[in-house]
């Protein structure tokens, strides 16, 4: 089957690590360097070299020994007009807390081009809170199924698997 992977990773050094490992698809990865957000720009970011998998834009209970960088980011909604993607079997989100703004910023007509979401939800604070209510229900109202789990590891960390 055809297959093409769109890999978003705003630190360098962790995109040379997957080219590394993904090296044997490589012909089927896209990889940018570049993560994902409402606005297109450089953002803070905080970065673990002890646990690259915690590095985001917040410094919470994860990310205590993270090193201040500078990232760039892009829009989802411009990348897919951009790529003219018209389908999207599987959209894996594990975005350090940028979920809120990336989804809730998707245009109804790339919400239709996804067939399945997987997302961790952060739920760091009060505002967060807030925000997973609403993002929780547009998910209701774009997938026919929405699946919430928790987290093993964490009770400020959700698991969401939706399908359209």
């Amino acid at each position: 089957p055809q297959l093409a992977i769109h890999f978003f990773e705003p630190f360098s050094q962790l995109v040379e690590q997957a080219k590394a490992n993904l090296e044997a698809f490589s012909d089927q990865i896209v990889f940018n360097r570049f993560g994902l957000a409402k606005q297109a720009g450089d953002y803070q970011f905080f970065f673990n070299p002890e646990k690259t998998m915690q590095s985001s834009q917040t410094s919470s209970f994860l990310n205590s020994k993270g090193q201040l960088q500078t990232v760039h980011c892009e829009n989802l909604n411009h990348y897919l007009d951009n790529h003219a993607i018209d389908q999207i079997d599987v959209l894996k989100l594990d975005i350090e807390g940028m979920e809120y703004e990336v989804l809730s910023d998707l245009s109804p007509e790339n919400r239709k081009k996804i067939k399945n979401l997987i997302a961790e939800i952060h739920i760091l604070s009060d505002l967060d809170l807030q925000k997973w209510n609403v993002l929780k229900s547009q998910l209701s109202i774009y997938f026919s199924k929405v699946d919430i789990y928790p987290s093993p590891y964490t009770d400020k960390i959700l698991l969401v698997y939706a399908q359209s």
